[in-house]
């Protein structure tokens, strides 16, 4: 999951996803973004992206530089380089409420409160690729407090 909002022009924001293909020679990942077309105003070979289908765009996504004051040093700064990622594959409904998601498999058997489903549902871009992976069709306002 991508964690940057560098580039929002290519319709790549925090929680855009997608998975690496590719290294290029100095280590910086490749990365293709599936359900993410690329803009009309944008061609290949420029803004990072390397190639692009109907669907789909690969772009370099080159480590960010991070900065952050050491409390323990007044005055000093510690700055370290790291790809703009975290592994994606499950996050809770809280944690989802920052992010635009291009795609999502819900699980919501156990959500608390009826609002719930709705924060889950409403982070994801393109409701075609949502998915629902749960038998419980249970009314959530019907569930039992925890």
């Amino acid at each position: 999951m991508y964690t940057s909002n560098a580039k929002a022009k290519l319709g790549l924001c925090h929680g855009s996803i997608g998975w690496i293909t590719d290294y290029m020679a100095d280590g910086t990942p490749i990365v293709r973004f599936p359900h993410t077309p690329l803009p009309h105003d944008v061609a290949v070979k420029s803004m990072g992206v390397r190639d692009a289908g109907a669907t789909w765009i690969e772009v370099e996504c080159p480590a960010v530089e991070f900065e952050a004051r050491v409390h323990s040093s007044p005055g000093m700064v510690a700055v370290r380089k790291q790809v703009p990622f975290v592994l994606g594959w499950a996050i809770t409904v809280h944690r989802s409420q920052s992010l635009t998601l291009s795609e999502a498999v819900l699980d919501l058997a156990h959500a608390f409160e009826a609002g719930i489903d709705h924060a889950a549902l409403s982070r994801v871009s393109n409701k075609a690729n949502l998915e629902y992976d749960n038998d419980d069709d249970v009314d959530p306002s019907k569930r039992p407090r925890r």
